[in-house]
């Protein structure tokens, strides 16, 4: 009994929980009122701003494995994304300084950003390419049908 009691006190000692919650919406506040521990007895870590290269570095990993043929546009594609990521925070901080309401730009936004243009993208390529495979079939037929038209004439005019 002595060394369970022993061992109860190291862990409650050392023991550590580590929960990630989005600060967005009502459901925070909620368990915020719920458990008003979790800031009282809690650290808490607001994620900063990304740093430039690890925009990049996510970027190039999300879209590099993907057949979206941007091979040639990668570089430009990636640094768009930085782009519009930063540009978000900045207007964040002004939307706060005027109207004086937040809006957090979290990783996860990041992540949606990257996979909603990978969604939208393959959606387009995979319409684009249906309305270009109608086209040349019309196209060859249309050919086809030129071809013939000059046979039909060759058999009149003889």
């Amino acid at each position: 009994m002595n060394m369970f009691s022993s061992y109860l006190a190291r862990v409650k000692i050392n023991i550590h929980c580590v929960l990630a919650m989005s600060p967005l919406g009502e459901i925070f506040r909620t368990r915020l009122r719920k458990f008003p521990s979790l800031v009282n007895c809690c650290t808490i870590d607001w994620f900063t701003n990304w740093p430039e290269e690890a925009l990049l570095d996510v970027a190039k990993g999300a879209l590099q494995d993907n057949e979206l043929g941007i091979e040639k546009y990668f570089d430009g594609v990636t640094e768009m994304f930085k782009i519009i990521h930063q540009s978000v925070e900045v207007i964040s901080e002004k939307f706060l300084d005027q109207l004086r309401r937040h809006n957090y730009v979290t990783p996860t936004s990041y992540l949606e950003l990257l996979s909603c243009y990978q969604s939208i993208l393959k959606e387009r390529l995979n319409y684009f390419g249906g309305q270009k495979s109608r086209l040349e079939k019309g196209l060859n037929v249309l050919a086809e049908a030129a071809v013939e038209i000059s046979n039909l004439r060759e058999m009149l005019d003889k």
